[in-house]
This record gives structure tokens, C-alpha cells and sequence, in this order.
């Protein structure tokens, strides 16, 4: 089986970007030899081997990643250690509150730094700086501001396993930070500029301000988190029982959210009997300002391409393979920002959607196959079992991830999901339908919309912490060393090459004589892909 070029690309993107730290290649020269390799190939002559593509491939995640996670000469960093002085950008990234006493509480942004006056001559700089307003508020997204205070690098991790701050900032571009303690040290210079992202901002500040007016501090933090991925505003004790259920996922907007929006959206469409090219294109942008309006992140725009690519893929007449979809995501994703191939979410998003896209369809096929006109009691007990399955390929998945970065190991997750999950999609569906209509009414009418969805936040909350109140939820468990993570990932690669081809008992049908004549051409199953389309081809 010869491998696909969409999965040698990936391949060769990801070991350019591991190998970028080790190769002292500056990005010009990357890109050079990446064009003249990519000049080589095209010169061969047919036939033409996937396989070939790694080489450029590998140059240029090498050059790519070097671009990003190195400072330029004109970058903002530069100016680390001066005393105070005056920087001028555009807020360039949704505020995110952290609503607590510790150092880091305040209102974090990114600003995209264009000027720097520091008293005696004014600097055209580069770059992004993160910036941490300690109180007040900070203006929209894309606002051009004037900022007062120290540049300053980023502290260096103490703990050897804690979460070291400066590795992951610089990885993703952004080499310095700066704190603004008084509001009088951040101004506005003008209105903000028209964007996607602003209008993403302005509907994410809206829905906040209809769940805080109509529901209680600690049902609106949990519903915010549901929604727009917002965790600051949680209790810690509520957060730390999503870690222990393994449910945590919910409170991202990653695939299983975007599934069901994407999911409830084209049936509305289609019960509108709007045409499809317009019914799927209003799907994409409702989904791509949905998704910016939670922040963005990996989950987010990965569940975002692949649902692109997968509402693009009939408007063209073409047929989207899942696995295809999946593997182009990651490419766009680490051509954009090399540094999220390290990132915990970016990590377990794909490898939880890999992981189901390669077991659950060929396992549910031979073990729990679709009897034709069941009864409603066996076709309810296949539900659950299929989702039972979902949830433990899925833990088998995560499970040395979530070791490695978090410590946890949780066995109730499959059995947690099957209820928490479920439920907190049917939340998320019945908000993002009250919402819009509750900004047409008055607030009287409003208030007994919210009701409902009160009660749906509380059981959400009541079933999350009796399940992480079961003694045997989690447990904690050493991280595991890097090349055992290697080496799991391989072997249930191969596990799933196996049961990916091996063929379903199911899969043979009887075909009668008749019908054999009349079919234009008869193929054998037992003949693996290529055969199949030879033999068809060759059948008068």
C-alpha cells in the first residue's frame, strides 16, 4: 500500500519541526533548498513517488519553525531591561480574564507592536508582546492602543516539572511581556478596525453579558467555559472534577461541540429548503465565527478545517475521507504556527479525533454490526454500546497524553462521557438557540428563558461532581518518559493498519446470478483496493 501524499507532507512538516532546534539552517536558506528540491521533482518523470516529497517537505518545516520561534532584529524584545517607556500597536488577540489574587490575575491580550518611544527617539519594531492589565478593562480586538511600562523577558521555569511560561511563548512568537498596573498606562488612539475576529470579539462580549445579567456567577462561569471556552471565571474545585471524569473537553469548543453544531445547522438548513451550495457556505461562516469567538486555539481550528473541508467536499462533488480531512487540518495548522505541534490541546485533539476516526468504524463494524429492522430495544442497547466503545478508544488514546502532561489517569471517563458529554451537547445546542432570541425581547421574557437553561447548567454540574466524588475516578500517575510515548503511539498505529484491513464478517454478500449479469462489472472483495480498480478496468 503506497502512502498517500497528504500523509507524507504531514510527515515530513513534523520532522522538519522536531529537527528545527537541532539544525542551525536560517529560514532564507531553508525556503531556498525547499524551491530547489521541490525543482528536482518536478523535473523527474512519472511514475511519481510520494515518498519524494518528505525532503521539501523537511526543509521547509525546518525553516518555517526557525522563522517563528526566533526573534527578529527589529522585534519588540529587543528593548528587554530598558526602563519605561511608551509602546504603540493594535490589540491583536481576544481578552482572556483571570479572575484571581495570584500574579497572574488581570486581563491578558497580545498586542502587535508597532512603535516604541522611549524618551529620547521613537523605533519602528516588530513583533507581538503578551501584556497583563492588572485592573480595568481592556478595549476590543483590533483597537490601536498606547501602552506605558517595562518590557520584560519571561520568567524562567523554577520547578523542573512545572509549566515553563517563556518556552511556550517564544515557540509561538512572542518573545517578551509587559505588565500595565494602572488603567491611565493603557489609551485608545482610535476605533477599533473592522475585522472577523472584531466581530467574533463583540458577539463573545454580548453572550458574557447575557448569561452574568440572567444566571448566577457560578452557572454563568460554567456556561461561558461551555460556550467560548472561557475556564478562568470556574471555581477550582468545579475544574478540577471535569480533570478528574476525563470530561474536561467539554469546556473547549473542539470536535464534539462543532459536530453537533455543524450537525444542527445543516439540518435547519435543509428543513429551510434552502439550496445547498447556500445552505453549506452560511454553515462554514457561522462555524468559523463561532470558532473565533471562542478564541481560537488548536481544537477549535482543527474541528473548523476538517468541517470546512467536509461541507466544501459535496458542493465540489468530491467525497471527503475523514482521515484526509484530519491530516490537512494538521497541515494548515503547523504551516501557520509550528510551535502547536509541542501544545498539550493541539496533542490530544488530534490524537482522540485519530483515534476514533481509525478504530470506531471498523470495530463497531465487525463487533456491533447495523441488524436491518431490529427492534428499538437492541437498536438502543447498540447506541449505547457504540458510544461506550467511542468513549474507551478514546481513553486508550488520551490516556498516555493526559499522563504525561497532567499526571491523571481517570477510568471513569468512558462511563463519565457517556452521560457529561451527551448532556453537555444538548446544552449547547438549546444556549445557542436561546441566545439570539433573547436579545430581541425584553429582559422579563428573557429571564424565563434562562430558567431552563439554569437547570440544564446545574445538572451538568451536579452529575460532574458525583462522578469525580466515586473514589475510583482518578488517580495520580509519573509522567511517562517521551520515548515510551514514541513507542505506544507506533504500536497502536500498527494495531490500527491491522484492523483497518482486516475485513469485517459482514463485509461478503451473497450476490444472486441475475444481478451478477447485470452489474457492469463484478469484482472480488476479497482483492485489496488497487486490485479491485484494475480488475474493473480490464472486466469488458
Amino acid at each position: 500500500m503506497r502512502p498517500r501524499p497528504i500523509a507524507v507532507l504531514l510527515c515530513g512538516l513534523i520532522i522538519g519541526i522536531l529537527l528545527a532546534p537541532a539544525v542551525p539552517l536560517a529560514p532564507p536558506f531553508a525556503y531556498g533548498a525547499a524551491a530547489l528540491a521541490s525543482v528536482a521533482l518536478a523535473c523527474l518523470r512519472p511514475p511519481f513517488r510520494p515518498e519524494l516529497l518528505l525532503l521539501p517537505l523537511i526543509l521547509l518545516g525546518i525553516g518555517r519553525t526557525r522563522e517563528v520561534s526566533l526573534p527578529r532584529p527589529d522585534d519588540i524584545s529587543r528593548f528587554v531591561g530598558s526602563p519605561s517607556l511608551q509602546v504603540e500597536g493594535r490589540i491583536d488577540s481576544l481578552p482572556e480574564v483571570r479572575a484571581d489574587s495570584s500574579s497572574d490575575g488581570g486581563t491578558r491580550f497580545l498586542v502587535h507592536a508597532l512603535r516604541v518611544d522611549d524618551y529620547r527617539a521613537v523605533h519602528a519594531v516588530r513583533g507581538r508582546i503578551a501584556v497583563t492589565l492588572r485592573h480595568g478593562n481592556a478595549p476590543t480586538v483590533g483597537t490601536p492602543v498606547r501602552l506605558r511600562g517595562r518590557v520584560e523577558a519571561f520568567l524562567e521555569r523554577t520547578n523542573p516539572d512545572g509549566f515553563d511560561t517563556a518556552d511556550y511563548r517564544n515557540r509561538h512568537g512572542v518573545f517578551c511581556r509587559m505588565t500595565v498596573r494602572h488603567p491611565d498606562d493603557l489609551r485608545s488612539l482610535g476605533p477599533p478596525q473592522v475585522s472577523p475576529l472584531r466581530i467574533a470579539g463583540d458577539i463573545r462580549e454580548r453572550i458574557q453579558a447575557q448569561t452574568a445579567r440572567f444566571l448566577s456567577p457560578e452557572d454563568s462561569a460554567l456556561l461561558d467555559g461551555l460556550l467560548l471556552s472561557i475556564r478562568g471565571s470556574i471555581p477550582g474545585a468545579l475544574s478540577d472534577s471535569f480533570e478528574r471524569t476525563g470530561t474536561v473537553h467539554i469546556l473547549s469548543v473542539s470536535g464534539l461541540h462543532l459536530t453537533a453544531f455543524a450537525g444542527a445547522l445543516t439540518i435547519g438548513f435543509r428543513y429551510l429548503l434552502l439550496p445547498k451550495f447556500l445552505g453549506h457556505s452560511l454553515a462554514i461562516g457561522l462555524i468559523w465565527l463561532f470558532v473565533l469567538a471562542a478564541g481560537g486555539g488548536a481544537a477549535p481550528l482543527r474541528s473548523a478545517v476538517m468541517a470546512t473541508v467536509l461541507l466544501c467536499a459535496p458542493l465540489l462533488k468530491r467525497t471527503a475521507e475523514p482521515l484526509h480531512s484530519l491530516a490537512f487540518a494538521a497541515l494548515v495548522l503547523l504551516f501557520a504556527d509550528p510551535g502547536s505541534l509541542y501544545d498539550a490541546g493541539f496533542q490530544l485533539s488530534f490524537a482522540a479525533v485519530g483515534g476514533l476516526l481509525l478504530f470506531v468504524g471498523p470495530l463497531s463494524e465487525r463487533y456491533l454490526p447495523i441488524v436491518p429492522f431490529a427492534p428499538l430495544p437492541e437498536r438502543f442497547a447498540r447506541g449505547v454500546l457504540v458510544a461506550l466503545l467511542v468513549g474507551l478508544v478514546a481513553e486508550i488514546a488520551l490516556a498516555p497524553l493526559v499522563a504525561y502532561h497532567f499526571s491523571l489517569f481517570s477510568p471513569i471517563a468512558p462511563v463519565a462521557n457517556l452521560l457529561i458529554a451527551v448532556w453537555s451537547e444538548v446544552l449547547l445546542l438549546a444556549t445557542l438557540a436561546v441566545l439570539p432570541v433573547s436579545l430581541l425581547l425584553p429582559a422579563f421574557l428573557t429571564k424565563w428563558l434562562f430558567l431552563p437553561l439554569a437547570g440544564g447548567v446545574r445538572l451538568l454540574r451536579t452529575m460532574t461532581v458525583g462522578f469525580a466524588a466515586l473514589p475510583f475516578a482518578s488517580f495520580s500517575v509519573p509522567a511517562p518518559p517521551v520515548a515510551a510515548l514514541w513507542v505506544y503511539y507506533v504500536l497502536l498505529g500498527v494495531a490500527a493498519c491491522y484492523v483497518r484491513r482486516r475485513p469485517a464478517p459482514s463485509a461478503t454478500v451473497p450476490v444472486s446470478a441475475p444481478s451478477a449479469l447485470a452489474s457492469p462489472a463484478v469484482v472480488d472483495d476479497r482483492l485489496p483496493d488497487d486490485g479491485r480498480a484494475s480488475a474493473a478496468r480490464h472486466l469488458p
